[in-house]
């Protein structure tokens, strides 16, 4: 695979997301599921629930800043692992409709970046891309790992890495 715009981000957004939906897969069997999706860390961040939802859009919104689409609106009501892995499906949708050529020849294009309330900043795309998208989306998926742990779903770094690592090992080992 080339080091291209799309194939830093687009494939390892899809990875992400596909290990999260893998991670909510075991946490739905969880004697403890139904609590799950409002479980945070500490009482200061963030419930499961918006680390998926926040993930989702993380993708869905690089897509669109990348492709010149509009950036669309999101549900971020999460109240089911079946609410959740639809959400999920609908990004990885996104991610598989992305057009290659158009992203990677929009790399050094640049668009108003939203940094809070009332916020923006110019940013050439691939450093958006790269500097604020994945590392945001890389943060919410393993937050996201971390929440189950601590709570207690029986997972493990496989569980995360699978998704990433499986279409490069040899058949059977991966995911």
């Amino acid at each position: 695979m080339s080091s291209s715009l799309y194939n830093t981000t687009v494939v390892p957004a899809k990875q992400a997301l596909n290990a999260l939906s893998n991670l909510l897969r075991q946490a739905e069997q969880h004697e403890n599921a139904a609590k799950l999706l409002d479980a945070a860390l500490c009482e200061d961040m963030k419930p499961l629930s918006f680390q998926v939802s926040f993930s989702v859009q993380l993708a869905e919104k690089m897509v669109a800043r990348l492709t010149g689409a509009p950036i669309g609106t999101y549900d971020t009501n999460i109240p089911t692992f079946a609410e959740a892995q639809s959400q999920i499906e609908k990004a990885i949708q996104v991610l598989d409709a992305a057009d290659e050529t158009t992203i990677n020849n929009n790399a050094e294009n640049t668009a108003e970046i939203g940094m809070g309330p009332g916020v923006n900043i110019p940013m050439r795309l691939d450093n958006y891309a790269h500097a604020f998208s994945m590392s945001n989306l890389y943060f919410h998926v393993v937050t996201a790992y971390s929440i189950l742990r601590k709570e207690g779903v029986p997972i493990g770094k496989k569980d995360y890495l699978g998704s990433f690592m499986g279409p490069y090992m040899p058949q059977g080992q991966g995911q």
